[in-house]
């Protein structure tokens, strides 16, 4: 039996949880939310290795969790470091840098991502035919954390992130996509690129199938969880989010609550003119 959780520090994982849905509409997740902790971004590389790998391990224990995505650029910077055994783990960083290789032309091209993900340098190594620039956006991931993805405030934060960016711009953190409409309107004739698709398309050609309900838990606030991730992906979860600040200690029952329903509504329409890269 194989048993599919997913990972990120907040809701951003949950564009990743759509792309699968999509293509695997019969399948569940697990899925942990770790905003009670500080944002993966600004974490140590050791601790934050050991971090997720106490939570994968738990998840394991309790849910019988065989895969993870750990849907987070920064937190995929230590995927290597993780002491998981008998899960399987996927993160982001390989498919990002596929995806570039694949789809924009040698030459400039604009990573926007978190404290971590930039800093690491993790990118300019697997992509040798291009000129990378970082550009670091931890507040962006907070606001849409937030709920916050319009506005002539978050039009203001966008315009002072991005004002460096080149026509080619990769959404190097899963919470970006919901900020989407914003961007574009903001930089007319920007082009995005969201790795989460072909990452999704990747495994679900190459991992088995997977069981079990659907599951939501967090180490932060289940209202917060609930509210962020119908307002910025178009997910209605239900009451019965786990709050699991104890996640580490496998008989916690808030680890093993259950949630047994969930509704999925569009996101919010894009316009054709500026559309998100389907990297096919």
């Amino acid at each position: 039996m194989n048993r599919l959780a997913i990972i990120d520090w907040g809701i951003g994982g949950f564009g990743f949880w759509k792309e699968w849905h999509k293509l695997r509409p019969q399948e569940n997740a697990v899925y942990f939310s770790d905003s009670g902790f500080t944002p993966y971004g600004k974490v140590p590389g050791d601790e934050l290795a050991a971090r997720l790998s106490e939570i994968m391990t738990a998840l394991r224990e309790s849910h019988g969790v065989s895969h993870g995505v750990i849907a987070c650029h920064s937190a995929s910077t230590v995927i290597s470091q993780l002491d998981c055994p008998g899960v399987t783990i996927a993160g982001v960083v390989e498919a990002t840098a596929s995806l570039i290789r694949e789809t924009i032309p040698a030459g400039p091209v604009t990573l926007v991502g978190g404290q971590r993900t930039i800093a690491s340098g993790t990118y300019p190594p697997l992509l040798p035919d291009h000129e990378v620039t970082g550009l670091i956006a931890q507040p962006l991931s907070a606001a849409v954390e937030a709920g916050q993805l319009d506005g002539r405030e978050i039009e203001t934060l966008v315009l002072e992130t991005l004002k460096d960016t080149t026509p080619d711009l990769v959404l190097a953190c899963t919470h970006y996509v919901a900020l989407t409409p914003v961007i574009a309107r903001t930089f007319p004739g920007l082009r995005l690129h969201d790795p989460i698709p072909s990452l999704a398309r990747n495994l679900a050609q190459s991992w088995p199938a997977m069981s079990g309900g659907p599951a939501f838990m967090t180490s932060g606030s289940p209202e917060e969880m609930r509210t962020g991730a119908k307002a910025a992906f178009g997910i209605e979860l239900p009451e019965g989010v786990a709050e699991s600040s104890r996640f580490w200690n496998p008989d916690a029952q808030s680890l093993r609550r259950p949630v047994d329903r969930l509704a999925v509504h569009e996101s919010p329409q894009i316009d054709a003119n500026h559309p998100i890269s389907e990297e096919s």
